[in-house]
């Protein structure tokens, strides 16, 4: 499995490399696919976005929704915008987009979130798939397997399920990612320097987990509060 590995460090540099050159080039994606959240969101939603980083995408579903809050999971920083004062409760929507899986208590943040939300409210979820192709060769190899350093959980589907139904969440919508590839690095890597060629890749890696959904690298839930 000496390729295996091999594509795995070199995955890994050029996501390294990608990263020193500058913001990851899917922040420019701005297309329904990549802010897939937004057909689900309205004009009356009062959002969170839990563990917002950069703020990329509260600053997409601020073009949406009339109130949009940010919360920074790492240091623990609350910022509003529009008219509403900061709130820690009373939310019809909130986003935990590629978080959950960082966090190792996760049972006490879906609880936290469940909360926040209002009767019938939506949490709009992004979790990493771990049973494509790509990460169980990784795993037989004997390497990590995670998408992203400081992860502890890569999901399976009845994984997902459950946990959310524990935490009291139904799930009404589900779909893919893109297709997990060894190249995804090289790729990401692409777009800082040629962004057309990252463009015409990115499209490439949709149509191809379309036709299979189980190489997906990731799913996006949305789910509703259950009474």
């Amino acid at each position: 499995m000496r390729w295996v590995r091999f594509l795995d460090w070199f995955n890994r540099k050029c996501k390294g490399l990608c990263v020193r050159l500058g913001p990851h080039p899917k922040h420019r994606l701005t297309d329904g696919w990549h802010c897939w959240y937004l057909k689900h969101l309205a004009l009356h939603d009062v959002v969170l976005d839990y563990g917002c980083g950069s703020g990329r995408h509260a600053d997409v579903a601020e073009t949406v929704a009339d109130y949009v809050a940010r919360y920074d999971h790492e240091t623990r920083r609350m910022a509003s915008s529009c008219r509403l004062p900061e709130q820690w409760s009373g939310y019809t929507a909130i986003l935990l987009l590629d978080v959950l899986q960082l966090v190792p208590d996760r049972p006490a943040l879906l609880k936290k979130l469940y909360d926040m939300l209002t009767e019938n409210g939506r949490l709009f979820i992004a979790l990493p798939y771990a049973d494509t192709t790509w990460r169980r060769r990784l795993r037989a190899s004997g390497l990590d397997g995670h998408y992203e350093a400081g992860a502890v959980k890569n999901y399976t589907l009845s994984e997902m399920d459950g946990e959310l139904y524990r935490a009291g969440f139904r799930v009404i919508h589900f779909e893919p990612t893109v297709y997990d590839t060894p190249w995804a690095g090289l790729i990401d890597l692409i777009g800082q320097v040629c962004w057309p060629l990252y463009h015409v890749l990115m499209r490439w890696k949709r149509r191809r987990v379309m036709a299979n959904w189980s190489e997906s690298t990731g799913f996006r839930l949305v789910c509703v509060k259950s009474s």
